[in-house]
């Protein structure tokens, strides 16, 4: 509904404010109707938790004042670990004072957020609006302040000479009126349209009555890092809702997210020498007199401003703590008696590290291709996207059957990649002359999930059947002498039409999501055998996704994957990130082992032979047979007397670059990553400059990483090498950081490396061990030649996984590939030990 004409006066045309409230019961904002009960439950219930942690950061802090003994624990009528304290709303802080009081904060010069926000919209603000915001574009942003640093963002659209409508969420009236007008005044060619409501009512009125518009894109707006307002969890399940119900594939969401910094900075922030944010906090126990309709209980002369950063849970937390012991009226039959130096807690402001921000994006189902960060390096702007596919999120871990939801997600990865990175007529491009063209793997994947489905279940072929004998196995041949390769499908003289193999890929789909749903319904009705064929069908497309991505890569027709944004510092016209700094040095580390530790467990059992007697199909982990049986193996000495020294990360493309200068650009040891001329390196968004690529993992195979260590030894006077499977097994498994890699599509390309990184992501890890049979090792029976054909002493395991590994392959610890050793072509990078 629209506001009546009479508060419409005055307003600018190209203004106008609409009422979308629709009684929610969800606070947002500052809502503060429903707030009376809540302050009494929170009052008279303990429902905070003050950590033992903040009783640390408070005795350092606060040491003159503070209740709690010298140690950092809490006293004893706390108890002896995290208690459970009294606690108020944060929005009781937000009432027409409150608001005016944090206005003035954002001009304090300790509140860094203001001002760093500003100034990456006042520098960025082109290439920000540039990445995001095409003509004809919208502009939403989830509450309206005094919109100092939004200009800046309007300034740049105005300039680029693009035509938006600009929405502005508020709760009042007033405060939208009042910021809207004099900026619709000032930027005529943009359209302003305020929303009266909650958070709540945006997300369901954004897709109701802001359609995205023709060839644009619609970006949601979230400043002043009021993200930090949320826990973690609240914060990602808020991004899902947003995710969920406001956005269309392609929309965006630019996030103000302040970083984990020094403790001084943040607490001088929040806690500034001039007491305008005490003042702010105390404010609050002057709304909660009017919200509770009582007066002189909430004394301010008897309470203080308790400002507590805790560095351990990356946030900063807020109390009031009570001078005298007092009791509270809070209404005719509610009292609650404070101790002295009791603490209410009243806000935490939650701040996030680049992992953080990951996994916020990850639980949110969000892609996060760009960041913006302030010249101080404390504050960033980050671009989230909904995309065509998400696979994180979906219990990547998950053992047992994969939902529908998982194949459905794949199927989506699938005809990304394979409908979209492809120009018209360009399936018949054979870029790699040792695999099928790509139409091949059209029709290879669905054929290949069908005919394990039929042998299961002594069912015919999905129609055509002939396609079975086309598309059943691919070919391998060994790269040095090509006319030797294992047993595969005919190639046939003219493969089918596209559209005939899309048709038919389409109905082996809607075979398994029948089956799927049959056994989502009554999953113990699915038998060992056909788990087994469901498992292997999601794992070989994952695995598929791989291949089809790197063969790719290499042809110089590749299209960008539709509905994923380009990161910005790949962008040829942006010249500020072209020639980024070095990498930061690779250290050598040795692994520290548990006391008494001398052996580790290597595989899992999972034998085909024992399928009739799985119990909980969705709860077995299901392997390949190279992953069976679980064994012991000891731990080599070296590695137990700290004698062997692990590169903390892999080697960059930098470093690559200079060996292979210096060893005269010879061409067998010329990346097939690379392009011809060793100017550009070749990715999923086409081939971009090296000098912006130079920090990433450099792509090799495993003789050229070879090379590049006899290269290291001869500079170092140290004797490098490629590590064993073992080696990088145990360093794996006790470094244990594996969970934080750009795996799943998080990335469309390599992330710069950190000073330490664990082995899954970016690119799969080259070891020098050779694949071959194991003691106890079965070959499988349903696919008999997955392991076994590859006994030919040419092929080396590679472990952990690529930007493009999916989750449930890059996370299985016992998750073995492996490639010819003198294969060009994959995303695997490697790492070097060195023998003390």
């Amino acid at each position: 509904m629209s506001l009546p004409d009479t508060q419409k006066q005055q307003q600018p045309a190209n203004l106008s404010i609409t009422d979308i409230r629709n009684n929610s019961a969800t606070l947002s904002l500052a809502a503060t109707s429903n707030l009376s009960p809540l302050i009494t439950a929170g009052l008279s219930q303990k429902n905070a938790i003050f950590p033992q942690s903040s009783a640390r950061f408070d005795m350092a802090q606060n040491s003159k004042t503070s209740p709690f003994h010298k140690n950092g624990s809490l006293p004893a009528s706390y108890g002896a670990s995290d208690e459970p304290i009294r606690s108020i709303p944060t929005l009781v802080l937000y009432d027409d004072a409150g608001l005016d009081i944090y206005d003035a904060i954002t001009y304090v010069e300790e509140y860094y957020l203001t001002n760093a926000e500003m100034q990456i919209f006042m520098d960025l603000g082109d290439e920000i609006m540039d990445s995001c915001v095409g003509d004809g574009g919208v502009l939403i942003e989830l509450g309206v302040g005094s919109m100092r640093k939004t200009k800046y963002l309007l300034d740049a659209i105005v300039r680029q000479g693009k035509s938006v409508t600009y929405y502005a969420l508020d709760l009042s009236a007033q405060s939208l009126s009042m910021a809207l007008s004099p900026l619709a005044s000032h930027y005529p060619t943009i359209q302003f349209v305020g929303l009266l409501g909650t958070y709540d009512d945006s997300l369901s009125y954004i897709q109701t009555n802001i359609p995205r518009p023709v060839n644009s894109t619609r970006t949601l707006l979230w400043l002043g890092s009021s993200i930090g307002n949320y826990s973690r969890a609240e914060a990602a399940e808020f991004l899902k809702r947003v995710q969920t119900i406001a956005m269309d594939t392609g929309d965006t969401f630019l996030c103000g997210i302040d970083r984990r910094n020094n403790a001084a900075i943040v607490k001088a922030a929040y806690d500034d020498p001039k007491g305008v944010t005490r003042d702010f906090i105390l404010n609050g126990l002057d709304h909660v007199e009017r919200i509770l309709g009582i007066q002189d209980t909430f004394k301010r002369d008897l309470f203080e401003y308790v400002s507590i950063y805790n560095d351990d849970l990356g946030r900063h937390e807020a109390y009031y703590r009570s001078l005298v012991q007092q009791t509270l009226v809070l209404s005719a039959t509610e009292t609650v008696v404070l101790e002295k130096g009791e603490l209410i807690n009243v806000e935490y402001s939650v701040k996030y590290s680049a992992q953080d921000v990951q996994r916020l994006v990850d639980g949110a189902g969000f892609y996060w291709p760009n960041r913006w960060t302030d010249a101080s390096g404390r504050y960033d702007v980050h671009l989230f996207q909904k995309a065509p596919f998400h696979l994180m999120g979906i219990s990547p871990a998950k053992k047992g059957v994969p939902t529908l939801t998982e194949f459905e997600e794949i199927f989506k990865v699938w005809d990304t990649i394979s409908l979209t990175m492809i120009p018209e007529g360009g399936h018949l491009e054979k870029p790699i002359s040792l695999r099928h063209p790509f139409i091949f793997y059209v029709g290879h994947l669905p054929a290949f999930m069908d005919i394990q489905l039929s042998r299961c279940l002594a069912e015919p072929f999905t129609t055509p059947a002939s396609f079975t004998e086309i598309f059943e196995r691919g070919i391998d041949p060994d790269v040095e002498d090509p006319s030797k390769c294992h047993k595969h499908s005919k190639v046939p003289d003219a493969w089918p039409e596209l559209t005939q193999i899309l048709e038919y890929a389409e109905r082996c789909k809607q075979r398994i999501r029948s089956i799927l749903t049959a056994h989502e319904k009554q999953p113990q009705k699915t038998g060992g055998a056909l788990a087994r064929v469901l498992w292997m069908s999601y794992e070989h497309y994952a695995m598929h996704l791989e291949t089809f991505l790197y063969m790719l890569v290499q042809s110089p027709n590749i299209q960008p994957p539709k509905g994923f944004l380009v990161p910005v510092h790949l962008s040829p016209s942006n010249k500020r990130t072209a020639n980024p700094k070095p990498a930061p040095p690779s250290h050598l580390k040795a692994i520290t082992l548990p006391p008494g530790t001398t052996h580790i467990s290597i595989g899992h059992n999972d034998s085909e032979s024992t399928d009739k007697t799985v119990t909980s199909v969705n709860t077995h982990e299901f392997g390949w047979d190279n992953e069976h049986p679980q064994r012991q193996a000891a731990i080599p000495e070296s590695i137990l007397h700290s004698k062997l020294l692990f590169q903390t990360r892999q080697v960059t493309i930098g470093e690559y670059r200079a060996f292979f200068i210096a060893s005269k650009e010879n061409e067998a040891l010329r990346p097939a990553s690379w392009t011809e001329d060793g100017n550009f390196v070749k990715t999923a968004f086409g081939s971009i400059e090296i000098s912006r690529c130079i920090n990433w993992p450099v792509f090799v195979s495993g003789t050229q990483a070879g090379a590049y260590s006899l290269h290291a030894s001869k500079q170092d006077g140290k004797h490098y090498r490629v590590p064993t499977e073992m080696e990088i097994t145990c360093y794996r498994q006790f470094l244990n950081k594996d969970i934080e890699g750009n795996y799943a599509f998080r990335s469309w390309v390599p992330r710069d490396v950190l000073p330490e990184t664990g082995v899954i992501g970016d690119g799969w890890e080259w070891t020098s061990t050779v694949m071959e049979q194991h003691a106890g090792y079965e070959q499988s029976k349903i696919y008999p030649g997955y392991s076994s054909d590859f006994f030919d002493g040419k092929h080396c395991v590679v472990l952990g996984g690529s930007w493009a590994t999916a989750p449930r392959l890059a996370e299985r610890l016992t998750f073995r590939n492996w490639y010819q050793n003198v294969y060009p072509f994959v995303f695997a990078g490697f790492r070097l030990v060195c023998d003390v």
